[in-house]
């Protein structure tokens, strides 16, 4: 028998919801509310203890020690956080930046929500949302802008 492989635990291969392909890094970056707190936490400052996220989160969440630490457990499980012991301290820093957690989060939420179309979810917005005078003429210089670097039309509403 071989000795164990050393690294970080890689999740099951599966098709993925959001990309369509054989894929873990999407489905395992799917973060929810209480994962995403802990993020939130790790990114202000890291490395981080479990009590350096504990006093950023407690007020908000109220969580005891033990939750958070099932909290960062999962993450370092995902994949979104590294976790290194100093002595009997672990220390948390974030493999995944807060953008890349955020374009997932966007991603998951296009294909869940707007048939996977960003057009669906800016004609939601604007249809539902009550834009100013202002938003709706920065919305459309960012848009023209992207269209005059050649963006592609991928993702845009028929």
């Amino acid at each position: 028998m071989g000795a164990e492989p050393i690294g970080f635990p890689v999740p099951p291969l599966d098709i993925c919801d959001i990309c369509g392909r054989l894929c873990h890094t999407c489905n395992s970056m799917k973060l929810n509310d209480s994962e995403w707190t802990a993020m939130q936490a790790v990114w202000e400052a890291s490395p981080a203890s479990a009590r350096d996220v504990l006093g950023r989160v407690q007020r908000e969440t109220g969580w005891a020690y033990s939750t958070l630490k099932t909290v960062l457990g999962r993450l370092v499980e995902k994949g979104a956080l590294r976790e290194r012991k100093r002595g009997n301290v672990s220390f948390f820093e974030p493999l995944v930046t807060r953008d890349e957690a955020r374009q997932e989060a966007v991603r998951s939420l296009l294909h869940k929500a707007f048939d996977g179309t960003f057009g669906s979810l800016v004609q939601h917005m604007a249809a539902s949302e009550k834009l100013s005078r202002k938003e709706k003429q920065k919305l459309a210089r960012m848009l023209a802008d992207v269209d005059s670097k050649g963006g592609d039309a991928k993702g845009s509403a028929p």
